[in-house]
Order: structure tokens, then C-alpha cells, then sequence
């Protein structure tokens, strides 16, 4: 395209093409990656040439013979119009369908959402859409699940010790029962599988999350479910564990070596 080269720029906004003639406008981009956001979001082109040199007096436009008053009053145009569009595309950032990612943290931060870029945008999107009729399910068991559920993606499971009442007349079970979950009535118990918060930063927002939503005064115990059977610990069928056989040894990314190990030798 070197052969057709009328006009070069670098790192500019707006260029001015008032001294480009011809019958096609051919664009040429050439681009260095140096990170992550480089890219090129979007091209305007203003034909024909609109200047507000028009709104002046015709005098002025008589006598800038050369252009130099048209392309000064250009870089405040440039300005004017730019901050025009601002204004009339504000109604885009406060949508939560339409609102780029940027605005779309802007506002999560408003309405009190705790580290919102953490958030999968898809999922922070449904908060925002729910976030006023969830807060004020604030302290209820519903909205802390829900909130749960919006920022995980996985319906928790909650224990309060009212729903071991019905097993006090089996006072064995009911003493396991006890042990696992515990008996304080200002206390509950949360289990999610630790699949869906595997990191430390993830297992923080989630105890956030808890803090906002529980109610007053009210403590919690969050377990995190591993995928293993252990007697007598939180171990539930088709949860986090399940019942299968022995089988030859394959490196298949589901299989695990025993926890226990053989006496005496090996076979």
C-alpha cells in the first residue's frame, strides 16, 4: 500500500484530511501489541467535512484562505463533540444490558458490591438486575442463598439447628447430628462444594457475601465440601461423594490414589 501512502499518523484520536483528494478513502492500520487492551474499538468518518468555522461570520470564511483558523477551531470542536456524545450515550452505562464492563463496576461499587471485578461480568450482570429486591432480603435465609447462588453459581446448603429438632428422639443420631451441625440456635452451618471457590481470594468474597446477608448477631460455620468419604465427617452421596468399584490405574484426571496404604509389601 506504500504506493498510495497521502497521510501518516501516530498515536492521535482525530486526524484531519482536509488535504486528501481522491475518489476512495483506503484506511491502512498497523498495530504493535504491548498489552492486553490494545485494540481497536471503533472508526468514525465524517463526510462531507462538517466545521463550526460555518457558524462564524462569512468574513472568516472568506479570508482563511489557508485553513489555519479551520484547524484551530477544529481541536475545540474536536473537544465539544466528543463530550457531546458522552452526554447523549450516558443512558448506556446506567443499563445493566447494554453497560460495557468498566461501567458495568462503576455500578456495582454504587449499590455496595463488594470487589465487583471479581465477579464474572455474566453473573454480576444478574446481581445488578436482582441487587435491589435481593438487599432487601438482607437477613433472611433466601437472600443469602441467593447471593450464594449469584457469585458461585452453586445453590448453597444451609443448617439451622431448628431442622435437627425432628431427630431428638433418636439420641444417637441426634448426638451425631449435634456434632456436625451443632445445636446453638445463633448459629448456622453453610456447605458448598470447594469446586466453586478454590482460590483464597474467592473464599474471602464468599465470607464477605455471608457477612452482608446473615442476620444480626447471628453466626456461621462455612464448611467446604471436598470430593472424598470421610466416616463421620461432612461427607454427602451424590454431593461430593459416590459409590463406584476399584478399577486399573489411569492417568485420566479422575482417578486418585488411596489415602491408605498397603502393610507388608505390595503386589
Amino acid at each position: 500500500m506504500s504506493g498510495y501512502l497521502k497521510k501518516q499518523v501516530t498515536d492521535i484520536c482525530d486526524v484531519l484530511l482536509l488535504d486528501i483528494y481522491g475518489r476512495y478513502l483506503w484506511i491502512v492500520i498497523e498495530m504493535f501489541r504491548q498489552h492486553e487492551a490494545t485494540g481497536i474499538f471503533d472508526i468514525k468518518i465524517e463526510f462531507p467535512g462538517h466545521s463550526i468555522i460555518a457558524y462564524l461570520p462569512d468574513y472568516y470564511q472568506q479570508e482563511d484562505r489557508e485553513g489555519f483558523l479551520e484547524r484551530y477551531l477544529a481541536i475545540f470542536q474536536t473537544i465539544y463533540e466528543d463530550r457531546s456524545r458522552e452526554i447523549m450515550g450516558q443512558a448506556h452505562n446506567y443499563d445493566v444490558e447494554s453497560a460495557d464492563a468498566d461501567a458495568l463496576y462503576e455500578l456495582a461499587s454504587w449499590i455496595g458490591v463488594i470487589r465487583p471485578r471479581v465477579w464474572p461480568e455474566d453473573r454480576l450482570r444478574r446481581f445488578l438486575r436482582e441487587g435491589v429486591d435481593l438487599f432487601r432480603m438482607r437477613g433472611t435465609r433466601q437472600g443469602l442463598s441467593r447471593i450464594i447462588e449469584l457469585y458461585t453459581g452453586e445453590v448453597p446448603y444451609i443448617v439451622e439447628a431448628r431442622e435437627l429438632y425432628p431427630f431428638r428422639w433418636r439420641e444417637a443420631y441426634f448426638e451425631e447430628l449435634v456434632r456436625l451441625y451443632g445445636e446453638d440456635e445463633n448459629q448456622f452451618m453453610i456447605l458448598l462444594p470447594q469446586s466453586v471457590v478454590n482460590t483464597p481470594l474467592q473464599q474471602k468474597i464468599v465470607r464477605q457475601l455471608i457477612n452482608e446477608m446473615r442476620p444480626a448477631h447471628i453466626e456461621y460455620h462455612l464448611v467446604l465440601l471436598v470430593p472424598y468419604i470421610f466416616a463421620g465427617r461432612y461427607s454427602y452421596l451424590g454431593i461430593n461423594t459416590v459409590l463406584g468399584e476399584y478399577s486399573s490405574l489411569k492417568l485420566d484426571g479422575q482417578s486418585a490414589v488411596s489415602f491408605t496404604g498397603l502393610k507388608g509389601g505390595t503386589e
